[in-house]
């Protein structure tokens, strides 16, 4: 039986040519409005135009493609919102006669977001395509082990005294009673994380709020600074354990725009590294297929 792996991510334009492209896929195929394309590239112009995630993300690729190469998997790399689109994977599951397929949209923490954006369109366009094998997909991987000791031992690393650490996550466009498990598994990744790295002072908060609407996941990280200016503390240090590589919704959102605001608060401002393409997130990618092949 031909096995694959497929991972997905969010995806992001390859220079400033490409945004427009871009946006029109994150707008359905519409021409994206001035302002978005004015927000996108003023965001993108702080590193060249170019995030950091492609090229970690065809590194983490490669090298879960050259751990699995003795079992005979394959492994593709797939975006929502850029080349390759899930669309054309799917088409080449089909193509090549894959039987069973493995696929890890990467989000750490389980959320709506990953049925409605991944799960369903990955397996509409299989479907469409009249594949007849198996498809295995997970929502969220937050309790694997070796993600949680990589946490940890971050932590750890960079803990000093006088630290506040603040573990953050991507707020979405909903509240709370709709996303239940996603603030219940983010909030006690965040504890467990904290008891075992050993840190007396931490909170968490949602981050990358989106410009419109009226309702998103609260508390904000700006909320949560508020919060902390109350306590002596000398420096406050981001967990980002809702992601799982550096992108612009990191270096950016997180790293420049709350980071000059941690500044101005009069505190020094720290993150953590994520896992990226290291070794320990190639061992975490195969917690996730172990798990699965024991479904």
């Amino acid at each position: 039986m031909k096995e694959a792996i497929v991972l997905m991510g969010y995806g992001s334009p390859d220079s400033k040519d490409d945004i427009r492209e871009y946006l029109m896929d994150v707008y359905g195929g519409r021409d994206p409005p001035e302002y978005a394309i004015k927000e996108t590239e003023a965001k993108y112009s702080a590193f060249n135009y170019r995030s950091p995630s492609t090229e970690i993300l065809n590194n983490l690729a490669r090298k879960v493609r050259e751990s699995f190469n003795d079992q005979g998997v394959e492994v593709f790399l797939s975006f929502k919102h850029w080349k390759p689109s899930l669309e054309d994977v799917a088409s080449k599951i089909i193509e090549e006669g894959y039987q069973l397929v493995y696929a890890i949209p990467l989000f750490p923490i389980q959320n709506s977001s990953v049925m409605e954006s991944y799960v369903k369109p990955f397996n509409f366009y299989l479907e469409r395509s009249g594949f007849n094998g198996k498809i295995k997909f997970v929502n969220g991987f937050h309790g694997k082990g070796s993600l949680l000791q990589h946490w940890a031992d971050q932590c750890r690393l960079y803990k000093k005294d006088g630290d506040f650490f603040l573990f953050t996550a991507h707020s979405l466009p909903h509240e709370v009673s709709k996303e239940k498990d996603y603030y219940e598994k983010f909030v006690a990744m965040a504890a467990e994380i904290s008891q075992n790295a050993e840190i007396d002072h931490w909170s968490f908060a949602y981050q990358s709020r989106g410009l419109y609407g009226k309702v998103w996941l609260e508390p904000s990280v700006y909320v949560r600074l508020e919060e902390i200016s109350r306590g002596n503390f000398r420096r406050i240090v981001t967990v980002p354990v809702g992601f799982i590589y550096d992108h612009l919704e990191v270096l950016y959102d997180l790293d420049m725009l709350f980071g000059e605001k941690v500044k101005e608060s009069g505190f020094d401002y720290g993150r953590v590294k994520l896992p990226n393409d290291s070794d320990r997130m190639i061992m975490v990618i195969d917690e996730i297929i172990g798990g699965l092949k024991n479904e």
